[in-house]
């Protein structure tokens, strides 16, 4: 049933989707997507929870109601989270690149859990889990929508000034120093707050470039879009 996998064994089951639901005799906001194995191995055997697609994680922890929870960020503003993962079997460390269908965890019943499972949810317009917004991870595990797939262009951007809004294209790569774009940042949304032509380094004034007040970096006009 699903192209995209987020467990090693690739036969997922859902057992609870996204959206309203009925728990314990009250309505709740579900904000993902829960799973066990078709073939229930996960009540006998420990199951590798897997990045659903390349990229970084931005944290790891332990929440009363989430377990031990990973979250990746991915290119386009997209998060991932994994939730209920196994006490001591998380893999990876906040700013770690990861790639999809790397192990990171194994499944578990941490946190707010009544058995063995998966909680997924993802993300857009997200760079942390603090900010951005919940969306059905459904179409994302069957295909129909995909993540970190750089489809954005970038339109003509001569006229971008100090105070425009602009997001960095997922298909960003350097910024003009040269230093590498997190895949944390990419998607991400900032204010220009100097243009490369007013710079009195040489270097930047002539790289077509803007300086993005909060990550405070000079990124190339062909890497950003106005919004």
């Amino acid at each position: 049933m699903y192209k995209n996998h987020v467990i090693a064994t690739k036969n997922e089951l859902r057992t609870s989707p996204f959206g309203v639901r009925t728990r314990n005799g009250r309505k709740e906001q579900h904000n993902g997507w829960d799973c066990v194995c078709e073939n229930r191995i996960e009540r006998t055997s420990n199951i590798d929870v897997i990045a659903f697609a390349d990229g970084e994680v931005v944290s790891t922890a332990k929440d009363f109601v989430m377990g031990n929870y990973v979250n990746i960020a991915h290119a386009g503003g997209f998060l991932t989270c994994y939730r209920h993962l196994k006490d001591n079997s998380i893999k990876v460390k906040q700013g770690d690149t990861v790639k999809a269908e790397q192990p990171i965890g194994l499944m578990g019943t941490t946190g707010d859990s009544s058995g063995v499972h998966l909680h997924f949810a993802v993300k857009v317009n997200s760079s942390n889990i603090s900010n951005g917004s919940y969306v059905d991870p459904e179409p994302y595990l069957t295909g129909a929508k995909s993540i970190g797939s750089g489809t954005q262009s970038a339109p003509s951007n001569t006229a971008l000034k100090v105070g425009d809004m602009v997001r960095i294209l997922p298909t960003a790569d350097k910024y003009v120093t040269g230093e590498t774009i997190p895949i944390r940042l990419k998607g991400a949304t900032d204010e220009i707050m100097q243009l490369s032509d007013t710079s009195r380094n040489p270097a930047i004034r002539n790289a077509d470039a803007v300086l993005l007040k909060h990550i405070y970096s000079w990124v190339k006009k062909s890497d950003v879009q106005k919004i």
